[in-house]
């Protein structure tokens, strides 16, 4: 927009300017100097960046629609899928992105070579036994951010199928990107430390385990075999798995609930991410 000539203000919720880039994706997978070269970029083009603005409260969208010729929200799919199952609300169960952001924040706040304020984590894994639902980049994230907090443990539950070792040219042909069995730095960190690589394929997550005080102690796995786009359950008994901290890495849905759900958003967009009474329009 501004190479078209349009003057833009970026207004950015967070002390720092980035987004997904700056805190959702650890430091040690992508480099911050590369986020804030980018951003230095900009900024010299003449983009104005405006940090520690939250729309809503630091200022309304009806004073942004009044100050702008248009509006565009880029405010990411912030709403994590989750997992609906007894034990839930367990204390030590928690998203990707709750456990990730504060942890490159204290990176970034840190001078280097302190490492004093990790231990006032809000979810710290050191000691534990960590368990992480999901398979993708999230979850490699916090397997490796868990490894190096220093859990005790951390496994990694897929309740897909193991990709294959090559692609297979009928189903994922080019130019889609290849669906390959791959390892990543997060699990080559883990065989290392482990001795074996964390990821356990085909397991579905049905029940959390609680103590007697309310926190999470364990969970209770399944096998399940994908037929027909479905995973119906492998008959036989599933050894609970034990773990402290859970940390729910399934994927995104859409942005906060409190974007599409305002009276001046209008939503276009596929019924696969639009809010359940979002005032979507097709």
């Amino acid at each position: 927009l501004y190479k078209l000539g349009h003057p833009v203000t970026v207004y950015e919720r967070d002390d720092r300017i980035g987004g997904l880039l700056r805190y959702g994706i650890p430091e040690m997978n992508l480099g911050k100097k590369l986020v804030q070269r980018r951003v230095d970029l900009m900024r010299h083009e003449g983009i104005d960046f405006q940090t520690g603005v939250n729309i809503g409260e630091h200022m309304s969208l009806a004073d942004l629609k009044s100050r702008y010729h248009a509006v565009l929200l880029s405010v990411g799919a912030k709403w994590a899928n989750d997992v609906a199952i007894p034990g839930r609300t367990l204390q030590g169960i928690h998203f990707a992105m709750e456990f990730l952001h504060p942890v490159t924040k204290t990176l970034l706040d840190s001078r280097v070579g302190d490492n004093s304020k990790f231990d006032q984590l809000p979810i710290n894994p050191r000691g534990l036994r960590v368990i992480v639902l999901g398979g993708g980049d999230t979850a490699a994230d916090c397997v490796a951010t868990s490894l190096r907090l220093g859990c005790k443990s951390v496994t990694c539950l897929e309740i897909m199928d193991q990709p294959p070792d090559a692609r297979n040219q009928h189903s994922n042909p080019w130019p889609e990107w290849p669906r390959i069995y791959r390892v990543e730095y997060a699990h080559e960190e883990a065989i290392a430390k482990q001795g074996s690589d964390p990821r356990q394929y085909n397991v579905m997550t049905k029940e959390f385990v609680g103590s007697e005080d309310g926190k999470v102690v364990g969970l209770r796995p399944v096998r399940c075999q994908w037929v027909d786009g479905r995973p119906p359950e492998t008959p036989g008994p599933e050894r609970p798995l034990e773990c402290e901290l859970t940390l729910i890495a399934i994927g995104f849905r859409a942005a906060a609930t409190y974007v599409p759900d305002h009276p001046l958003v209008a939503l276009n967009c596929s019924p696969r991410y639009a809010h359940p009474g979002a005032n979507s329009r097709r």
